[in-house]
């Protein structure tokens, strides 16, 4: 079941993932969380993640800010290689900027 997360216009909040590298090789240097669509709220388009072991588990956290319109925003991301080549399962965000 999804939590509805509401936040007054212009909030800042950290919204945190967990990942778990299940692969057969580490993360490569370079490898980043890549905004890829929707609603950006203020973030960066990448947040660089440190070299990952096979099965280790990371936290990656975005600063994002809660637009000042009143509304349902939601934002997608998802892992990137050096490369640009995107990688696992996209990842969203979604908040409500309730009306005041």
């Amino acid at each position: 079941m999804y939590k509805r997360q509401e936040f007054t216009s212009g909030t800042a909040f950290d919204k945190v993932w967990r990942y778990q590298n299940n692969g057969t090789c580490p993360w490569p240097k370079g490898t980043a969380y890549a905004f890829i669509g929707g609603d950006k709220m203020g973030a960066p388009n990448i947040v660089p993640v440190d070299e990952i072991a096979p099965g280790e588990i990371i936290e990656i956290t975005v600063t994002m800010i809660a637009p000042t319109v009143p509304a349902t925003y939601t934002g997608y991301w998802q892992m990137r290689l050096p490369n640009g080549e995107l990688f696992g399962d996209q990842a969203y965000v979604r908040i409500v900027v309730p009306t005041p």
